[in-house]
């Protein structure tokens, strides 16, 4: 049988980085704390306004996956961890490709 590490080595060269972005805002009838914001900046997050809207656009940066949906999810575990979970809404998120080079080379 092959080694675990001969096993990994093609998902890990199919990998790529993505820029996945999620926008969030406090539930109905809630207000937004603004130290989880602030959080969010201290950990490299990109943090922006939703122009007209109580939403912000939270970017997560240089998330690793195998595709955009799994670059996305990982990107929204990630994030979950940071931002309380009552109070908030998270949309679904969506990624974008960072280089078109695999990751590892």
């Amino acid at each position: 049988a092959p080694a675990a590490a001969e096993v990994a080595a093609p998902a890990a060269a199919a990998a790529a980085n993505y820029l996945v972005h999620v926008t969030l805002e406090p539930e109905p009838g809630t207000t937004g704390d603004p130290s989880v914001l602030e959080v969010l900046r201290r950990q490299g997050y990109g943090v922006a306004q939703v122009d007209g809207t109580g939403q912000m656009r939270i970017s997560v940066p240089r998330v690793s996956g195998s595709s955009s949906d799994d670059a996305a999810r990982r990107g929204l575990e990630t994030l979950g961890k940071l931002v309380p979970a009552k109070g908030y809404r998270l949309s679904a998120p969506q990624a974008v490709a960072l280089e078109l080079e695999k990751v590892g080379r």
